[in-house]
C-alpha cells in the first residue's frame, strides 16, 4: 500500500522529485511526513541555496475564500524577520496543493539534546529561554501565535555543552493569526497543538480568543523540561495529559533549582492566562533577573522529578473541567480517531527535519492536530469590557504591577533609563566616536572595557554594531543576544546592510 507521500511523489503530481515550483524551487528529496503534510529538501535554482518546501494537505482547499486566507496568513508568516525564527520565503498553490518555501535549518532538535544529555544547567536553560522569549515577542507583535511550541520545533543551529547556544523556532508557517474571523481551512475539528505542551485554554477546546499567553505556557513546559529532563504532566492516555493541564499543579521543582527560576516557571504554568506574564517581553525581563542566581549551578540529577500522571486517580478528575471535556465528546472522538489513523497509518511517519515535527516520544498520539493544517482558524480579540467592570477585572498594567506579597523581582529597567556611571559614559562616548570613525577593533575594546565597571545596554549595542560592520558573522550573532530589546532592530538592520544574514 502506498503512503501519502509516495502517492504525492508518483506520476505527474505536483510533488514529483525534480519538479520545479514557480520556475524557482526544485524539489530534491523527501525529508519527512506527518499529519499536516510532507517536507522536502529543495533548492533555489538561481541562488543554489538549500530550502525546505512544505506541501500542505489540500483537503477542503478548493474555495476562493480559503485560498485568499492562506495567502494572507502566509504573507504574515513571511513578514517575520528575526534571527530566532526560521523564515518563510515564499508560498504558492500547485495543482490545488498549498505549499510554503522556508529556510532550511541544519542542526539538532532541542528534544534530541534533552533525550541524550538529560537535565540542563540553569544558565544554559535560561539562555535558551531568553532567545525563545525574544522570538515569541517578535511574532506576537506581528499578530501571530505559534500554538505548538515544543522542543521538536526548536532547532539548535549552534550548540556546545556549557557554551553558547543559538536557536531557531520552526513552523511559524502554520501559526494562527490573532483576530479576524473563525474561518477554517477544513471542516474537521480537533485540538490544535501537542498535548504535553498544551495550555489549559487549548486543552479545553476554547475560548476562541487564545492569544500569545498560550505560547508562554508552552514555553514554561519547555523550561521545566530543560531543567528536569521530563514534562510536568504525562499519562498513558491523551485525556489524562489534558486533564493534568486542566486540573493538576505541576510537580514541585527541587530546591537545587534557583528560586528565581522556580518563580518564573510557576507563573508561566498558571492555569488562568491572566495570571501568567502579560507578554514575552515581561518574561524576558524576569529571565534576565535569573541569570546571576544561575551562575555555577549544576544540573539536577536525572530522575529527580517525576511527571504528574493525571489519570492515576480517576475519581479525583471529576471536576467541572472534566465535564467540559466530556461535553465535547462527539467532536473530540471523531477528531482523535481521524488523527490516530493518520499518525499510525502509512502517512504517519515521523518527520526528521525542519518543518513538520514527528510525534513526540511520550503519549500516543503526541501530535494532535487537525487532519488538515488549520492555517485559517483565527482567534477573535477579547470582547471589549463594558464600562464599570474594570473594578472586577484588573487591567493588564495593574495585574503585572508588583504586589507586596508577590515574591517576583521587579522588572528590569528599560535600556534608555539605565544610568551610566560617569567614567563608563566617557569610555562609551569614545567607543561611539571610534565606531563612527570606522575603528571597529578599538570600539570593541573600549566597550568591553566599560563592561568591567558596569553592565550597560549601550556597551552591548556598540559591540554588536562593530562586529556587524566588520562582517564577523559568528561574533555578530553571539553579541545580538546580549543587546537590549529596544536596540535589536538597529543592530539587525546594520548587520543586514553588511551582508550578515541571521
Amino acid at each position: 500500500m502506498q503512503s501519502r507521500s509516495d502517492t504525492l511523489l508518483a506520476g505527474t503530481g505536483p510533488m514529483t522529485l525534480g519538479r520545479t515550483l514557480k520556475g524557482q524551487y526544485r524539489i530534491e528529496s523527501e525529508l519527512g511526513s506527518g499529519a499536516m503534510g510532507i517536507v522536502f529538501r529543495g533548492a533555489h535554482i538561481a541562488l543554489g541555496k538549500a530550502v525546505a518546501i512544505k506541501m500542505l494537505r489540500p483537503d477542503g482547499f478548493n474555495s476562493r475564500d480559503t485560498r485568499e486566507r492562506f495567502e494572507r496568513e502566509a504573507r504574515m508568516a513571511s513578514s517575520l524577520n528575526h534571527p530566532g525564527i526560521a523564515q518563510v520565503f515564499d508560498y504558492g498553490i500547485e495543482e490545488g496543493m498549498p505549499y510554503l518555501v522556508m529556510e532550511f535549518i541544519d542542526g539538532k532538535e532541542l528534544s534530541d539534546i534533552i533525550r541524550d544529555e538529560g537535565p540542563m544547567a540553569p544558565t544554559q536553560a535560561v539562555q535558551i529561554m531568553r532567545q525563545l522569549a525574544a522570538a515569541l515577542s517578535e511574532a506576537h507583535r506581528n499578530g501571530l501565535v505559534h500554538r505548538d511550541i515544543k522542543p521538536q520545533n526548536i532547532k539548535l543551529v549552534r550548540y556546545t555543552k556549557g557554551g553558547q547556544i543559538f536557536i531557531k523556532i520552526l513552523d511559524f508557517g502554520i501559526a494562527k493569526q490573532v483576530g479576524g474571523d473563525q474561518g477554517r481551512l477544513t471542516a474537521t475539528g480537533a485540538v490544535i497543538g501537542t498535548p504535553v505542551y498544551m495550555a489549559p485554554e487549548q486543552a479545553s477546546g476554547g475560548p476562541p480568543g487564545i492569544d500569545g499567553r498560550a505560547d508562554l505556557y508552552a514555553a514554561g513546559i519547555v523550561f521545566y523540561e530543560l531543567l528536569t529532563g521530563t514534562v510536568p504532566f504525562d499519562a498513558p492516555s491523551l485525556a489524562g495529559v489534558l486533564m493534568g493541564h486542566l486540573t493538576k499543579p505541576p510537580p514541585e521543582l527541587p530546591r537545587a533549582v534557583p528560586e528565581p527560576v522556580r518563580r518564573v516557571i510557576a507563573r508561566l504554568l498558571k492555569k488562568d492566562p491572566d495570571d501568567r506574564y502579560s507578554d514575552a517581553d515581561a518574561l524576558d525581563r524576569a529571565l534576565a533577573l535569573c541569570e546571576d542566581a544561575c551562575r555555577g549551578v549544576a544540573p539536577i540529577p536525572a530522575g529527580s522529578v517525576e511527571s504528574t500522571r493525571a489519570d492515576s486517580h480517576p475519581g479525583a478528575l471529576w471536576t467541572w473541567r472534566s465535564a467540559l471535556i466530556i461535553g465535547l465528546g462527539s467532536m473530540a472522538v471523531a477528531g482523535v480517531v481521524m488523527v490516530l489513523v493518520l499518525l499510525y497509518g502509512p502517512f504517519g511517519r515521523s518527520a526528521t527535519q525542519t518543518g513538520i515535527p514527528g510525534p513526540g516520544p511520550r503519549v500516543p498520539p503526541t501530535q494532535v492536530t487537525q487532519a488538515v493544517p488549520d492555517l485559517h482558524q483565527k482567534t477573535v480579540p477579547e470582547t471589549p469590557r463594558t464600562p464599570g467592570t474594570e473594578k472586577h477585572r484588573p487591567n493588564r498594567e495593574a495585574r503585572d504591577a508588583p504586589k507586596p506579597q508577590d515574591s517576583d523581582p521587579p522588572p528590569e529597567a528599560p535600556a534608555s533609563h539605565v544610568s551610566e556611571h560617569k567614567e563608563v559614559r566617557e569610555i562609551l562616548d569614545r567607543a561611539k566616536h571610534s565606531l563612527d570613525a570606522g575603528e571597529l577593533d578599538e570600539t570593541i575594546r573600549l566597550a568591553r572595557q566599560s563592561l568591567g565597571s558596569q553592565q550597560t545596554p549601550r556597551a552591548h549595542k556598540l559591540i554588536a554594531l562593530a562586529f556587524c560592520k566588520k562582517g564577523d558573522l559568528g561574533n555578530a550573532r553571539a553579541s545580538l543576544f546580549s543587546v537590549a530589546a529596544g536596540h535589536k532592530r538597529e543592530v539587525i538592520e546594520a548587520c543586514l546592510r553588511n551582508n550578515i544574514q541571521f
